[in-house]
């Protein structure tokens, strides 16, 4: 393999998705109970301090237009999710930050917040556990008015560049970042928003799915609307079409599936922080003045006498391909190991076992190359020697990358 080509597969395989060499991974299972280091009440006429609040209701802006038949378009200082509860877990303390994202293996992420009914006491709060598109919601509302039967919705969290840079927690540090003591609304514009992937590798705001209008992330600052399919929907005991009553557990498990989610938390972990933004498009009057039910979710701050705000990830960390000797990188230390436990059989998987057949031989070495080639990107490996010459004797390859030269491993005796 000459040196072009060498590049050439080096920069094939950095694009490709690292997967483990071992034949079972047991999943570890990280849980923090004591509440988010973040959580705000995201709305744009709150007043103090959102991240000081007991509580985040969440409820919809969304206003019919009488001569078009549809919703007023929103924009950057009221968005039609306009009421949104904000949750950021430092993950530092139970996940190994600063990893490559693809060694994060993300098996469940379940959020877990309580809630009772806000409004009128004549006015019953539905559950319902379906998400709706937004020609359903639009539809409701040109039918008689929006109901407080609507979905509770989970999504990623975004952050409006010129506002803020992420969350001021876990390992990165640069740029402003959000607490709970930062504005979510900073100059009247939106800081902080919902997301869900895009398709195409990136992530778009749905501040405004429903009603169209700005968008953080279209190229042009404008959307129309169009239907964001949430990441979770909460479930809880009461069956769908029933009245909720008191303070009710909902039950947030993400759905991996969709497009950008994995993605997302694996790049969360290695940050060291996870967040995600509550939503629900309910209506609601201004409070105290009355209006349909709609759900109060319980802070970090409202959680005396009650259960906090949890976060459970079952994830496992995969090795890194061709790393022998498990110290997280691929060297030519990884070529020692392998050298030495040449031709020996070993649990399938284990140790210098690459390809995880068992037996310790050359096609390990190959594992251990292409992985090594792309630690190195365009380095020259030397081949070694194939056929008789493998079991003949001792030989010894000379690394280019400026690694020592290594012996060949003696054949076995029998």
């Amino acid at each position: 393999m000459n040196k072009r080509s060498l590049r050439r597969f080096a920069r094939g395989l950095l694009l490709t998705v690292a997967t483990a060499t071992v034949s079972e991974l047991k999943a570890a299972t990280a849980f923090w109970n004591e509440g988010p280091e973040v959580d705000a009440w995201i709305y744009s006429s709150s007043t103090g301090n959102a991240g000081t609040r007991s509580r985040a209701p969440t409820f919809g802006g969304v206003f019919v237009d009488p001569n078009t038949e549809r919703f007023f378009r929103s924009g950057t200082g009221q968005s039609s999710r306009l009421g949104m509860g904000l949750y950021g877990f430092e993950t530092i303390d139970q996940v190994t930050p600063g990893l490559a994202p693809v060694r994060y293996a993300i098996e469940s992420v379940t959020l877990t917040v309580w809630a009772n009914k806000a409004g009128p006491s004549s006015s019953p709060l539905v559950y319902h556990h379906q998400p709706k598109s937004a020609a359903d919601l639009l539809a409701e509302a040109l039918g008689g008015g929006v109901s407080s039967a609507q979905p509770m919705e989970l999504f990623g969290v975004g952050f409006l560049q010129d506002s803020y840079a992420g969350f001021d927690l876990g390992v990165v540090t640069h740029g402003n970042r959000y607490d709970e003591a930062s504005n979510p609304y900073p100059g009247g514009h939106y800081g902080v928003y919902p997301i869900v992937g895009d398709g195409l590798g990136g992530y778009a705001d749905v501040s405004n799915s429903y009603s169209g209008g700005y968008s953080a992330t279209a190229p042009d600052g404008e959307t129309d609307p169009f239907t964001a399919v949430p990441w979770s929907i909460g479930t809880t005991n009461a069956a769908p079409g029933e009245a909720i009553t008191g303070i009710n557990t909902f039950t947030f498990e993400i759905d991996l599936s969709q497009a950008g989610v994995v993605a997302y938390v694996q790049r969360s972990l290695a940050e060291g922080v996870v967040g995600f933004m509550l939503s629900s498009m309910h209506a609601a009057a201004q409070e105290g003045f009355g209006g349909p039910a709609y759900p109060d979710w319980r802070t970090r701050e409202g959680a005396s006498g009650l259960a906090f705000p949890t976060l459970a990830i079952d994830y496992e960390i995969l090795p890194v391909t061709g790393d022998y000797n498990a110290d997280g990188t691929v060297n030519s230390a990884d070529y020692a190991t392998w050298s030495r436990a040449f031709g020996t059989s070993v649990a399938v998987g284990t140790g210098a076992d690459g390809n995880a057949d068992g037996l310790i031989d050359l096609a390990d070495y190959t594992v251990w190359r292409d992985a090594y080639a792309v630690a190195v990107t365009a380095a020259a490996i030397p081949e070694p020697a194939t056929g008789g010459m493998v079991l003949a004797g001792v030989a010894t390859i000379a690394f280019f990358a400026g690694t020592p030269t290594l012996s060949r491993p003696r054949r076995p005796r029998r």
